[in-house]
């Protein structure tokens, strides 16, 4: 059929390294936006566009496409491609660097702060959830009602609204306390989830492909107050299958991280940059395993105790499902 013919294209197409195969592209995920029964293809193209490796070579044409394509629907996934960039990890640093510094020049102009806004609503990408939530105020009333358009998808917060004490302010002993006994929201728990990159290296559904520890029903297993001592305190007690392994190859390279699958020959590992690494157990010289979590200590510091409960309440939620 023309859409799966089109899907196809997107397909072959993102990963080519010639960035003149970029217009067709995106001109042929707007005109599957338009084709009707095309859901399928739509997110199958979306899912090849998005996730594919080499994106990021293009990310300085990307850039110039959202500036200039402004109100297109080709300049629409251009910003959405620079908002994806810009959140990749594991990737290019300089990629990721350079498609937020594309964000932040393109905060000055009305026209891109708003393409920003809804690429990352239309994404449900929270890379620039604290540009969105001052831009409520934004004199240019078009820009503040994109913000306030946005926020009820990305689950942002008005400023001032959430009056509890960020985590870092806290003793360990009193945060525990404060978020275990605290009421927060499964929606914003759901995306503090992705905020705070729990995503990197979880995941809560069995049709995703599984990365790290399976979170999808860690409630059934962990009371309330442990779930929060796991994440708030996680060299403490290190949960089951998080356990930091460090494996020296034959070949002189070393790797650090936690087991992801050691079934039949090999052995697969993620990083605590959320890359994957797979070897031979054949290859392997030296394996040990370190007392620390590979899951970093703080995560959450920067949030406050509300979103750190809503985190909470979202995992608990999970099990209910």
């Amino acid at each position: 059929t023309p859409a799966d013919a089109l899907a196809g294209a997107v397909k072959i197409l993102v990963n080519s390294d010639d960035k003149s195969s970029l217009p067709a592209v995106l001109k042929a995920l707007a005109q599957l936006d338009k084709t009707k029964g095309a859901g399928k293809q739509q997110t199958a193209a979306k899912g090849h566009f998005f996730k594919a490796a080499k994106l990021e070579n293009h990310h300085l044409a990307l850039e110039k496409m959202a500036a200039e394509m402004l109100g297109s629907p080709a300049g629409r996934y251009a910003a959405m491609a620079v908002v994806t960039l810009a959140s990749r990890k594991g990737g290019s640093p300089e990629s990721r660097e350079m498609s937020l510094k594309a964000i932040e020049k393109g905060w000055s102009d009305p026209k891109q702060k708003i393409a920003f806004i809804n690429a990352a609503r239309d994404l449900r990408n929270p890379v620039i959830n604290d540009r969105i939530r001052i831009a409520f105020s934004d004199p240019d009333q078009a820009v503040a009602k994109a913000a306030k358009d946005a926020a009820g998808r990305l689950k942002i917060q008005a400023p001032g609204a959430d009056k509890t004490p960020k985590i870092a302010t806290l003793k360990p002993e009193e945060a525990l306390k404060k978020v275990t006994a605290h009421k927060g929201e499964v929606a914003l728990g759901q995306a503090i989830f992705a905020r705070a990159t729990c995503n990197a290296c979880h995941t809560v559904s069995q049709g995703e492909k599984q990365k790290g520890p399976y979170l999808g029903n860690i409630a059934e297993t962990y009371r309330r107050n442990e779930l929060a001592e796991a994440i708030l305190v996680p060299n403490k007690t290190i949960a089951q299958g998080f356990a930091t392994n460090v494996f020296s190859l034959k070949n002189g390279k070393s790797f650090v991280g936690f087991v992801t699958d050691e079934a039949g020959a090999s052995v697969s590992i993620r990083d605590i940059s959320s890359a994957e690494h797979t070897f031979r157990k054949s290859a392997i010289k030296e394996r040990s395993t370190l007392p620390t979590s590979l899951m970093p200590p703080g995560l959450l510091s920067g949030f406050t105790v509300h979103e750190a409960a809503s985190l909470l309440d979202y995992l608990e939620s999970l099990v209910k499902k």
